[in-house]
């Protein structure tokens, strides 16, 4: 009877707090929604719900439209559209290219000269038509011998999320006429893959000065991703190249095959997405569901995840990769300008920050390379998250963007005097 009697009290008590948790549901970070009406609000297949949310929690408008939805409606009304492309799908080697039997990793975000379906952070979808290698820029902009300014990173100088007058790149192009300042931006890219882009599309052009934007964010985490691949660590060999510039046609009907493939995963995925979430709600709202405690176990299990992200570093192949840029914009009498972009994260809360800030800009400067923290700029202005849209976990406004073209146009100019001088003074000397 005692046995019997502890039992029932057990079993009951976890019926109350079942009853209790489903009273109280869970609601999403920093929202005042529940997880089951933030479903319903902003589709889980939706790649950037945060916008979404604080649009929602605002009143204010936003086109909920997901990618593939955006790409349908260009077709319905006769219009050739395709996404841009994610780098972890490069480097995933499932998603493998071959041409004529050798495997390729194509480093830009997307088709050539085709009308891009990009992203939505502010409210409304942000497409562009890709330059002659599938990039963020204006048409012919990859000229060999006129580009003075190329900036190297990951969707900050891809242009997440703005027309692109009101990027990084497309401020930097206004604030100087006079220069042709390229981006060869890929979103989710990492410092490995971003040494290829600059060996791929910059060398070639030779621009006076190479930016390189690193964000602390995720660009390391990145970077322990792409070192998984079996040809993305080979440009850490001096002198590697895919030739990916001089693959042209081959290349863009292979990316067009398997763009189309990843299409077709993606739309599976989403259909599979909503099934789940409609059969979990099933199962939640039912007597079985009840009785498996769906909610107190789903309660439990997201006790035991961590929220803190990881910043795997490894200093000597940090070192190594900063090396070879510098090296490679050397050899044609570049200079290599790195730059420190913060999270947004730095600004609400320190503590979930990179750690590794102080040393990655101390290594940097170690190893000769001018560079600048966009920190300063950021953390000096009088509201920092005002410079994201919805001052939710989003890439920046287009003040946000205006101020950072600005730091970044000071600092160019002034390693472009100091590399003026040198060069007189050896003359001099000579």
């Amino acid at each position: 009877v005692a046995v019997a009697l502890l039992l029932a009290s057990v079993f009951g008590s976890v019926l109350v707090a079942e009853a209790a948790l489903r009273a109280f549901p869970p609601r999403v970070a920093g929202f005042s929604f529940t997880t089951a009406e933030a479903d319903s609000i902003c589709p889980g297949e939706w790649r950037n719900r945060a916008g979404c949310l604080a649009a929602a929690a605002a009143d204010s408008p936003f086109d909920r439209r997901t990618t593939l939805d955006v790409i349908r409606d260009f077709e319905a009304q006769g219009i050739e559209a395709w996404p841009s492309i994610d780098a972890s799908h490069y480097v995933d080697s499932d998603n493998a290219i071959e041409i004529e039997g050798s495997a390729i990793v194509s480093l830009s975000p997307g088709l050539p000269g085709v009308l891009t379906v990009f992203c939505n952070e502010s409210g409304d979808w942000i497409t562009y038509v890709a330059d002659e290698y599938g990039f963020n820029n204006p048409p012919a902009s990859h000229r060999p011998g006129e580009v003075d300014v190329a900036i190297v990173g990951d969707s900050f100088v891809h242009g997440w999320c703005a027309p692109f007058e009101q990027t990084l790149v497309g401020r930097i192009r206004q604030g100087d006429s006079t220069k042709l300042v390229l981006g060869v931006g890929l979103e989710g890219s990492g410092p490995l893959t971003q040494l290829g882009i600059e060996r791929e599309y910059l060398e070639p052009l030779r621009p006076a000065t190479v930016v390189w934007l690193f964000f602390e964010g995720n660009d390391l985490r990145d970077l322990s991703r792409d070192l998984t691949n079996e040809l993305l660590p080979r440009y850490l060999d001096r002198g590697f190249h895919q030739g990916l510039r001089d693959l042209g046609f081959p290349l863009e009907q292979a990316l067009r095959e398997r763009i189309a493939g990843l299409r077709i995963e993606e739309e599976v995925k989403a259909a599979s997405a909503r099934e789940q979430r409609e059969s979990a709600r099933r199962r939640r709202e039912s007597v079985g569901g009840w009785m498996r405690l769906t909610e107190l176990r789903t309660r439990l299990k997201d006790l035991g995840r961590s929220r803190k992200l990881a910043h795997p570093y490894d200093p000597a192949l940090f070192d190594q990769i900063a090396s070879r840029m510098r090296d490679d914009v050397a050899a044609w009498d570049g200079t290599l300008l790195f730059a420190y972009l913060p999270s947004r994260r730095r600004f609400e809360d320190p503590t979930a920050a990179n750690p590794h800030r102080a040393d990655i800009l101390a290594r940097v400067r170690a190893l000769g390379i001018p560079a600048v923290d966009l920190f300063e700029p950021l953390a000096a202005h009088p509201d920092p998250l005002s410079l994201y849209p919805f001052r939710v976990e989003n890439h920046f406004t287009a003040e946000g963007y205006d101020l950072l073209a600005r730091t970044l146009q000071d600092s160019i100019v002034r390693i472009s005097s100091r590399s003026v001088e040198v060069r007189t003074r050896t003359v001099e000397n000579e």
